[in-house]
Order: structure tokens, then sequence, then C-alpha cells
């Protein structure tokens, strides 16, 4: 069997509708993002407290990240963890309404610093998080733990709900609901955004993916059971760091942080596919554009160039997790595909007709040339600025047209597909 496949119901899968509504309002989001880097240019690049600036970031992170994110674990919890959400069809439409409703509206607030909207997105965002997180850490309790990822399934939504409330507190912070250090508060929901639920999530997630994907071995058991629950602890000592200035204690505590991303690669390096795909490619830039923002930010206090935290958040959030998430869905969707089809009786296109490799690659060029228009851009040149928006624009565009083209596909297939003349025992490709 496929390493990463053990334990995994392929019959619990929810209505294919379900993980692809979130897959294309995060390409929406996306496109969104780009506008707006189209019609602020350089100025996007001056500081990252700017309005606009915020406005942008939240875009990725919450329309993108979060949509996208959401959206996979709706397949992930049924068919991993056997936690299956209520009246999925239902439970997806209003969540994905709550979250495309509340990402916009704080977007907007932040661009305009319109206090009503902004803390009334902020709010509506957490209760769609908090019923969300609510609802499949109910269904993950009432399941035995089959492996690393049902358990660190757990860390990391427990870590999306600190990131919510810290980000909360910290629109209160800014509309001046109360008084405090705002970068110490803003550094504390940046951390646990990042090395909190977006890594935790991650690393949950290619527990499985990356093996059964990429063909690789398993992850080393002392990674797959301690990385996750260390991580988690570890971010309350590195929140009392930040907050008692001891930022060196953070420095030498963000080592452990960097063995997912090396132990990513090494075992890449040992895939048995003969010639790299082009997921492949995105896990390796992502994994690599963490090892370099962690570089920068260690040393932070010895570059003399005030834009490093620019520099960072780009590598992090375009070059980490926004190409990890586009690698992982140029596998997701037409294996989604493919397996409802399968499942339904249908004969399924190979999953490479469902999304070709020529259209991959682009998508993957596209990509690379955004994250360097976006960190040229940073030197406050408004060519590179604009021309990042125009590739940002064209990417997210591929990705939704991928995503309907896949989601097209299906239809015609349950249509008037050819029944499959017999269903196979197994359900891997």
């Amino acid at each position: 069997m496929t390493p990463g496949a053990e334990g995994l119901d392929y019959h619990a899968t929810p209505p294919i509708g379900v993980p692809f509504r979130f897959f294309i309002s995060a390409s929406a989001f996306g496109i969104l993002a780009g506008g707006l880097l189209l019609m602020q240019g350089g100025a996007l690049f001056q500081s990252r407290w700017l309005p606009h600036t915020l406005a942008w970031v939240h875009l990725i992170t919450v329309g993108f990240m979060l949509s996208a994110m959401l959206g996979a674990l709706t397949q992930v919890l049924p068919v991993i963890a056997g936690a299956t959400l209520p009246s999925s069809l239902t439970f997806a439409r209003v969540m994905q309404t709550g979250l495309s409703v509340g990402a916009a509206g704080l977007a907007w607030g932040f661009s305009q610093m319109s206090p009503t909207v902004l803390r009334g997105s902020a709010y509506l965002l957490l209760v769609t998080v908090f019923v969300f997180i609510g609802l499949a850490l109910r269904a993950l309790f009432r399941q035995p733990a089959r492996h690393g990822t049902t358990r660190d399934l757990r860390f990391a939504l427990l870590s999306l709900l600190l990131t919510v409330c810290l980000g909360v507190g910290g629109a209160e912070l800014i509309l001046g609901l109360f008084a405090g250090n705002l970068q110490n508060w803003v550094a504390l929901h940046v951390t646990w955004s990042w090395a909190g639920w977006g890594l935790m999530l991650l690393a949950a997630l290619s527990w499985q993916v990356v093996p059964m994907f990429q063909i690789t071995p398993a992850y080393p058991k002392i990674i797959c059971r301690f990385w996750v629950p260390v991580a988690f602890v570890g971010l309350f000592v590195i929140s009392a760091a930040y907050l008692l200035g001891l930022h060196y204690w953070a420095a030498f505590l963000s080592v452990w942080w960097m063995l997912f991303p090396v132990s990513t690669t090494w075992l890449q390096f040992k895939s048995r596919r003969p010639k790299a795909d082009k997921t492949f490619r995105a896990f390796q830039c992502a994994m690599l554009s963490f090892f370099a923002a962690w570089v920068l930010w260690l040393g932070e206090h010895w570059f003399d160039f005030d834009k490093t935290p620019l520099l960072i958040g780009i590598l992090v959030l375009y070059g980490g997790f926004v190409g990890v998430i586009e690698g992982m869905l140029y596998k997701i969707v037409p294996f989604l595909v493919w397996l409802h089809g399968m499942n339904a009786g249908k004969k399924a296109p190979n999953m490479k007709k469902i999304w070709p490799d020529v259209d991959i690659t682009m998508h993957f060029y596209v990509h690379m040339l955004s994250l360097l228009c976006l960190l040229f851009s940073v030197g406050q040149s408004e060519i590179w600025a604009h021309l990042a928006g125009v590739c940002v624009c064209i990417e997210f565009t591929l990705l939704m047209h991928s995503v309907l083209s896949a989601q097209a596909q299906y239809r015609n297939m349950m249509i008037a597909g050819e029944p499959f003349p017999s269903r196979p025992k197994s359900h891997l490709p």
C-alpha cells in the first residue's frame, strides 16, 4: 500500500461541491489581491502597517489561505479522521458565506479604516470560525485517533481559534477599545497564524499527502509523533518570551519549527518518482521559502534594511503557504473528481486529463514569477509592483479556471459518463 494511505476511508467523502465552493472562492480572493496590487502599486510595500497593506495581507491570509484550508478540511476530516461534519452541503454554504463576507469586509475595513465594517467583519469571522472549529473538534474527539494526523488536526484547529481571537483583539486595539502594545499583540497574532495554525495544519496533512502523492518514504516516527505537540506548547513559551521582551529565547526555540521543512525536503530527495512533477517542485520552493524567511528573521537585527519584515511576510505567505496550497490543489482537485466518479460507478477520466500537466506547469511558473515580482517590489519599484499585480491576477485566474473546468468535467461525467464495468476493490489511482 502507498505510504500515507493507511486508514483512509474514501467512501466517507462529502459531496464534491463542498470543498470546491471553498476552492473557487479562494481563487476569487486571490484575484482581488492582484487587483489591489494593480491599483496601489508600490505604495503597498512602503510599510506593513499601512491600511491597504493590511487589506492585501488579509485578502491572502483569510480570503485565499483560510478558504482553501477549510475547504480541504471538509474533505480531510471524514476521510482521514472519520469525523463527519453535519449536513455537509448546508454547513458548507453557511461557512463559506460567512467566511467570504467576513474576509471581504475585513479587507475593506482595513483599506478604508472603517471602525464599523472592521469590527463587524472581525466578529463575523470569529463566529464563523468558532462554529466550524467547534463542530470539527466535536467530531474529531468522538473518533479514536487513527494516526498522528487526527491528533495534530486538533492542535491546528485550536491554534486557528487562538489566531482569530488575537486578530479580533488586535482590531479592537487599533480601534481604541482598550490600551496595549500593538506591536506585541500583532506579533502574537502573526506567530500563532503562521507557526501555529498554518504550519501545524500543513504538517498534519503532509504526514499523509507527501508520502501518498509524492511517493516518498513515510515521515520519521519521531517527527510525526512529537513535532506538532511540542510546537503547540512551544508557542505558549514563545508568546511569553515576546511579552517579556526575551526575543532571543524566541529565536532559539524557533529551530524546532524548521524540522518540518527540513524533513520534508529530505524525504523528497528519497522520492521514488522517476521525474519530479510540479507538485513536487511547489513543495520544494515552499520549504525553501520558509527556510529563507527564518534566516531573514534571525538576522533581522543585523540587516540594515527596514523592509526586512515585508520580505519575510512575502516569503512566508506567498512563497510558502500560497505555493504549497496550490501545489496540493494540483493533486487534490483531479483526485476528487476521479474518486467521486469511481464511487458513483462511473468510468472516470485519467487524473492527468482532468488537470493537464501543461496547465499545471504554466500555473506553477506564473506563481514563481509572481513571487519574484513581489520580492523585487519591496525596493519600491512601481514597475515591479504593477507587474506583480498582473502576475497575481493571472495566477489566480488560471487556478479558478482549472477548478471550474474540473467541476464541469465531473458534472459531464455524472450526466453522460460511461458506467464502470466493475467496481474496483481499491480506490487508489
